[in-house]
């Protein structure tokens, strides 16, 4: 017994292909380039651990400076700190590594 189809779906069927080597080629590419990237970006990562402090700033919620810091090497932190603390924690660290 044969089903009836329409042109549309006949079209479908007949212009079903297989993926091309090309197509497959691109794929394994890509995968090999994100792993690749990943593998890098994890060196640079290691590479660079840097024993400097990092230090960035926020604003709170009534829109204030606020600054934050964390030593790698001593692994302490300050949170929400004012210019000034900021200034006197770094100068402490600084004095305490000579």
């Amino acid at each position: 017994m044969k089903s009836q189809l329409s042109w549309k779906e006949y079209q479908a069927l007949e212009f079903l292909t297989e993926p091309s080597a090309n197509t497959v080629s691109k794929a394994v590419s890509l995968r090999l380039k994100t792993r690749l990237n990943h593998i890098w970006q994890s060196l640079v990562a290691y590479f660079s651990t840097s024993t400097e402090p990092h230090v960035w700033r926020n604003e709170d919620s009534n829109g204030q400076v606020v600054w934050h810091a964390y030593d790698p090497v001593t692994n302490q932190s300050v949170q929400q700190a004012s210019m000034d603390e900021m200034r006197v924690w770094l100068e402490e660290r600084h004095y305490q590594t000579l």
